[in-house]
């Protein structure tokens, strides 16, 4: 079985995540009385640090498109949809 989910519903449901987790820590901070400013205090949970990791060093699939495609956090990379007659994908042919 095999399903999608688009990238428009994950950043929907992303959002809705969030503003809970937002609510659920106002809450503690009222409820405890911890007297730290709503922003900080949020911060300290939901602040992300990402790590930018370059996979340029993969090795080479045949099977797949010879494009090379940058990628904001993995950097240059490999196209990763199917190859058509003519080494590329259909969007980079």
């Amino acid at each position: 079985m095999c399903c999608y989910v688009s990238k428009k519903t994950l950043n929907e449901l992303d959002k809705i995540i969030n503003n809970y987790k937002i609510k659920v820590l106002d809450d503690i901070n009222n409820h405890f009385n911890l007297n730290i400013e709503k922003h900080k205090f949020r911060n300290m949970f939901l602040e992300r640090n990402e790590i930018a990791i370059n996979i340029k060093k993969t090795p080479i699939n045949y099977d797949n498109c010879h494009a090379i495609v940058y990628y904001t956090k993995y950097g240059y990379n490999q196209c990763k949809r199917k190859k058509n007659e003519d080494s590329f994908c259909s969007l980079h042919s």
